[in-house]
């Protein structure tokens, strides 16, 4: 495991049960339902990607390693 990611040893954990009463809300917000299973499966989506984009931004501001 990475020890240096700020996701695994900072102090917020985000899981998809934590995004579905967002995603519950916002969908009633717009007078559309959606099963729970979907919630759960967009949520899951929602953090996937924003590990991605995390992990892609820290790799571009990381600077590389000399060559030896």
């Amino acid at each position: 495991m990475n020890q240096t990611s700020s996701i695994q040893t900072g102090a917020i954990t985000l899981t998809a049960a934590s995004l579905v009463p967002i995603i519950d809300w916002a969908a009633s917000a717009m007078h559309v339902s959606i099963p729970v299973d979907a919630q759960l499966q967009i949520a899951a989506m929602l953090i996937t990607g924003g590990h991605a984009l995390y992990n892609y931004l820290r790799s571009r501001s990381t600077p590389a390693a000399p060559a030896q």
